[in-house]
């Protein structure tokens, strides 16, 4: 999506871990919302296996701003804190 300036993900044990940069005017439903859209990429078994750790955030003039949220592998969405 064009509100995203970068992306990755890296693999740890059971974990996937993605980092979310994006625009700063993307509100935080918004970017939640990309997240969570990012699980349509795996299969049910890997989403069965692997819990999901998501850090989102905005780069701001002062300090960076994130938002994390995980989803273990027994439940169908995302907990998010700092919200």
């Amino acid at each position: 999506t064009e509100l995203v300036l970068e992306a990755s993900t890296r693999i740890q044990g059971k974990i996937v871990y993605t980092t979310i940069v994006l625009k700063d005017d993307t509100s935080k439903d918004k970017a939640k919302e990309i997240a969570s859209a990012t699980l349509d990429n795996y299969s049910e078994d890997e989403l069965e296996f692997y819990d999901f750790s998501f850090f989102l955030r905005w780069k701001g003039e002062e300090a960076d701003t994130v938002v994390t949220g995980n989803k273990h592998h027994n439940l169908d969405s995302i907990t998010w804190t700092n919200n």
